[in-house]
């Protein structure tokens, strides 16, 4: 019946993408995976924002990736006027889990969780994602950096969202390379990093309907690959997220979250979060169910790649 549905000239673009949503899910927990892809193709069109964000967002900063060796030590920041506790930053990709992690610290009263519009996003990413750069980041003073903090914090009490004591997770798009500038800008910040096996990125972005999908894999391993070399060239904090854990074990996860970041565990949060999380589904096709129709992709993250 979904299928003569699925079939109405007359259907919107929006009822028609639901249709073809619930036959691809239907027959996907089915095993008839080569019909849930044709479904599932139908859904392409999805723009992922985090695409053109790792592309462009402090690209300059690639010169340290090419310097073998390079490193960048901690600079003390000068501040004009007291400011905030630096932020806790998040390095994440649709498909890995990190909404999970985001409504699992939504609640908490000691944290300050910004999740706003990608247009707030991409105006607060340009204060902090300048200079770029080895050679404009080694000129960049301590006064400066202050000023560029200053202005990250301005824009959002701008609006209305001020910590006060509390801490703040940003939970804005961005890209491996903002991280040498973030960390002159933002010297005690530390950055959740929050992964889970990319070939099941791969799967979820298909489901959800992205398009460019040999794109987000291509662009994703690059910033896999980019985030390994700062990590070993910064002096960053970084706090690893298990991607899987937050879908399967979502409370377990949290629980190391909250310690990692200092906060203490608030009970209302864990029951809140079995209240909403949803059973796993059993029967659903993994990545090598579609490892024909997404072969492209799946295979920039072969046995021994960046994962």
């Amino acid at each position: 019946a979904l299928q003569e549905i699925e079939g109405n000239p007359g259907l919107s673009n929006v009822d028609q993408r639901r249709v073809c949503k619930t036959l691809a899910d239907t027959l996907d927990k089915a095993g008839q995976f080569d019909e849930a892809a044709l479904y599932y193709e139908k859904l392409s069109g999805r723009l992922a924002q985090v695409l053109p964000v790792a592309e462009g967002s402090a690209s300059k900063n690639r010169e340290f990736l090419e310097t073998s060796g390079s490193s960048l030590a901690k600079k003390a920041r000068v501040d004009m006027v007291p400011l905030a506790a630096d932020p806790v930053f998040m390095f994440a990709w649709p498909g890995s889990g990190w909404e999970w992690m985001a409504a699992g610290l939504s609640t908490h009263p000691d944290l300050m969780l910004v999740a706003d519009k990608p247009e707030t996003q991409a105006r607060r990413r340009a204060i902090i994602s300048e200079p770029d750069g080895r050679g404009a980041i080694d000129k960049f003073s301590s006064e400066a950096a202050g000023q560029a903090a200053s202005r990250y914090w301005s824009d959002l009490a701008g609006g209305q969202l001020e910590p006060g004591r509390r801490s703040t997770l940003d939970t804005m798009w961005l890209s491996a390379e903002m991280l040498p500038t973030l960390s002159r800008v933002f010297p005690a910040m530390k950055v959740v990093v929050v992964q889970r096996d990319p070939r099941r990125m791969v799967l979820d972005w298909f489901r959800s309907g992205y398009s460019d999908l040999q794109d987000m894999a291509a662009v994703y391993r690059q910033q896999l690959e980019a985030l390994n070399s700062f990590r070993d060239m910064l002096d960053i904090e970084f706090v690893d997220v298990d991607g899987e854990a937050l879908q399967t074990d979502t409370v377990s996860e949290l629980q190391k979250l909250h310690e990692a970041l200092g906060l203490a565990w608030n009970e209302s949060v864990g029951d809140q979060l079995r209240a909403q999380t949803p059973q796993p589904e059993s029967g659903r096709g993994e990545w090598s169910d579609y490892s024909g129709v997404l072969a492209g992709p799946l295979n920039l993250f072969t046995e021994g790649e960046p994962s």
